[in-house]
């Protein structure tokens, strides 16, 4: 599941537009435990 989030997080600029309500709803609250997943 966090991987597949983090993969949208992570698209190109092009696709922003597409996810920017996800990125913007999720992004508080999931930024903490995506950044720590992608670094432990």
């Amino acid at each position: 599941m966090l991987l597949d989030w983090s993969y949208y997080y992570l698209l190109p600029i092009e696709q922003d537009c597409f996810w920017m309500d996800i990125r913007i709803f999720n992004r508080n609250r999931l930024k903490h435990d995506l950044l720590l997943n992608l670094f432990i």
